[in-house]
């Protein structure tokens, strides 16, 4: 009965939206959360790109020289001019930033990025459930109603004291189950709806919330490009690989 007539069984006329409201409010705290990180990581990338090209600006600039008396009595350079980085190759340098700045976008940024578009595209359609609930609210009340103006009816040709006046009380009585018949069917069709978007919708948005616990690991991504890029800024420095002297240093010795 309820399946095909659900005001004979519901007269509140609000279809209950607990579970949806639970999940949508946690989603959305935890979309703030993600949109924080976001911010946050973007920022320590472009740091991560500053700071870098820095370095090989600098590492490019000259060595400042001491100065001193030559023989001949004017001051000259003590020792050929070098650079800061003095054979630092550049190109090293310049493949850990792409690198770094690669991996945090494609395997950090986008997975968020993707996930918040998800959960915008979630928002819109919650927001169509909702107006199909009102919807479904609204023609409980208009049956509700109906089914009012039939009792009344009733009464009144109860009450009717000429069969003239009971006749058109009955007319009336047979107009209202016409109209309530289909209001009904109306109602049952968008109940129908509605119950199916919602389960979409709402098995959709649990979705979303099982991909939240991936946070945690986009967040350690992230740590790990960072100590793999500066470990390998650091042997670029030293001219070092694998935490060992490079050809460079072992062939200078």
């Amino acid at each position: 009965m309820a399946k095909y007539f659900p005001s004979m069984v519901d007269t509140t006329f609000t279809t209950p939206k607990s579970r949806q409201e639970f999940m949508e409010e946690e989603a959305r705290q935890f979309a703030s959360n993600i949109r924080l990180m976001e911010k946050d990581i973007r920022g320590l990338k472009l740091a991560d790109e500053t700071f870098m090209a820095t370095c090989q600006q600098v590492l490019g600039s000259d060595l400042p020289r001491v100065y001193d008396f030559g023989e001949d009595g004017h001051v000259h350079a003590v020792g050929a001019l070098d650079t800061i980085g003095r054979g630092t190759k550049m190109e090293d340098l310049q493949k850990v930033q792409i690198e770094l700045s690669q991996g945090l976008e494609q395997d950090v940024l986008t997975p968020m990025k993707q996930w918040l578009f998800a959960w915008s595209t979630v928002q819109e359609r919650l927001k169509e459930l909702e107006e199909m609930r009102i919807e479904v609210d609204s023609r409980k009340r208009q049956v509700f109603a109906l089914r009012q103006d039939e009792g009344k009816h009733k009464e009144a040709i109860d009450r009717a004291k000429s069969e003239r006046t009971k006749k058109d009380k009955t007319k009336k009585l047979e107009d209202t189950w016409r109209k309530q018949q289909r209001k009904d069917a109306k109602l049952a069709s968008a109940t129908a709806t509605y119950q199916s978007l919602e389960s979409e919708v709402l098995e959709e948005l649990a979705g979303l919330i099982r991909d939240a616990v991936c946070l945690k690991s986009y967040l350690a991504a992230c740590t790990e490009f960072q100590r793999e890029a500066y470990q390998s800024l650091t042997h670029c420095l030293l001219g070092t690989h694998n935490g060992g002297p490079s050809q460079q240093d072992s062939d200078s010795k």
